[in-house]
């Protein structure tokens, strides 16, 4: 049995965090987990922070955002 676990979620918005910041405050993530976020770029920054603020190592997270709205061939990889 794996102890890796993901999570998927379909949002209407994808450039909206908010259901997916709802979603993350009822995770609890244990000691060593490792974090890896793909999505917009502004919603991955708000997903890490989030994540950081409640004292997640940043050396535990890996925030990427894929693409930016409103940007043709915009991305923000290392976030």
């Amino acid at each position: 049995m794996s102890d890796h676990v993901a999570l998927w979620t379909h949002l209407a918005n994808p450039a909206d965090g908010n259901a997916l910041r709802r979603l993350l405050d009822r995770i609890s993530l244990p000691p060593r987990t490792f974090v890896w976020i793909a999505a917009e770029a502004s919603v991955a920054r708000a997903l890490r922070d989030d994540l950081t603020a409640r004292g997640h190592p940043k050396e535990w997270l890996k925030a990427a955002g894929y693409w930016i709205a409103g940007q043709a061939d915009g991305s923000a990889k290392d976030l």
